[in-house]
């Protein structure tokens, strides 16, 4: 019961930060200008990082570098 708890509290809170984004709408054009940069610089970055620690299982699957070859390069 415990884990249906944190995974129901969990997927509300990723819900309600992904709604917050939506609120930039609201906000005049100077706010607006001046939050939009940043916080796309922060979803690329994101994207950019999952995609990176994705490819983590791979490489330590081929085997060629070794895990501390792999996570020397991170």
């Amino acid at each position: 019961m415990e884990k249906l708890i944190w995974i129901l509290g969990s997927g509300f809170l990723m819900s309600v930060i992904a709604l917050s984004g939506s609120l930039l709408f609201f906000l005049r054009d100077a706010v607006f200008a001046r939050l939009i940069l940043p916080l796309v610089a922060v979803a690329a970055g994101s994207l950019i990082g999952g995609a990176f620690f994705h490819m983590f299982p791979a490489a330590l699957s081929a085997g060629t570098l070794g895990v501390d070859g792999v996570f020397g390069w991170a």
